[in-house]
């Protein structure tokens, strides 16, 4: 993990949906090279957190510190592209420069790369393409946080393994939601676990995950009982000797 400070930060942010609080108190830091593997169950909020570190959602309550100049890009789990002609519009859109004729050269270099079928329709392409295609719509600008929510989906065993080496190449930070648990372990150097609304950190890899998870499932496990004693303690507490007329001498 790297050792340079935070570009990114939230600070005990909230978020509810209708009357259902999705995070309660949500922390995290993000720096150049952090390769982040973002885990937790089916429904935890892991997508929604990624659009609120995109911005694309904006938290109830909580801090956000962003360094000036860090550019974010996102690529959604599912996008469909409807609007564009051919995917490298798609991969065109990701350029932030209003001058996109100038930087084309980046698409064709990403198109040639991912070997991305540059002139097939969005409607009628097969969701491998649409997966390449997104994905170079998020790398075309190098961003300084990359944030993809399942990347692997619908894509072959070669084009993962060039993404593999993207990830590991890019200089700035990455953050990716799979469960693709042979990518999380060759991709990442950083773990964040979001559990009932909150994030815990890890400085190391998905590899390192399940005996991390444990150790910390076994703390929470010691706290809860050590917290049921001195409650039991505090409640069944024997009266002072001077209570009650002498009832306890």
């Amino acid at each position: 993990m790297s050792k340079e400070p935070p570009i990114y930060t939230l600070k005990d942010i909230s978020l509810t949906f209708g009357v259902r609080p999705l995070f309660t108190s949500v922390s995290l830091n993000i720096s150049r090279g952090d390769k982040i593997c973002l885990v937790g169950r089916n429904g935890s909020g892991k997508s929604t957190l990624l659009k609120v570190i995109s911005s694309n959602i904006a938290p109830d309550t909580g801090e956000i510190f962003i360094q000036p100049g860090i550019k974010i890009s996102y690529m959604e789990q599912n996008e469909t592209f409807k609007e564009y002609n051919t995917l490298k519009d798609v991969v065109l859109a990701g350029i932030a420069s209003s001058n996109k004729k100038e930087e084309e050269y980046k698409a064709d270099i990403l198109i040639n790369d991912l070997e991305i079928d540059a002139k097939a329709s969005p409607l009628t392409a097969s969701g491998g393409e649409l997966k390449k295609a997104s994905l170079a719509k998020a790398l075309i600008s190098n961003p300084d946080i990359l944030l993809l929510d399942e990347p692997t989906n619908h894509l072959d065993i070669k084009t993962i393994e060039k993404l593999e080496k993207i990830i590991n190449e890019n200089k700035g930070a990455v953050i990716v939601i799979s469960h693709d648990r042979s990518f999380l372990n060759k991709i990442s150097n950083k773990t964040l676990w979001l559990d009932r609304g909150v994030v815990y950190t890890n400085n190391q890899g998905f590899s390192n995950f399940e005996t991390w998870q444990e150790a910390l499932i076994n703390e929470e496990i010691i706290k809860e009982r050590n917290l049921n004693k001195k409650i039991e303690e505090a409640y069944f507490e024997k009266p002072s000797t001077t209570d009650y007329n002498g009832i306890y001498k």
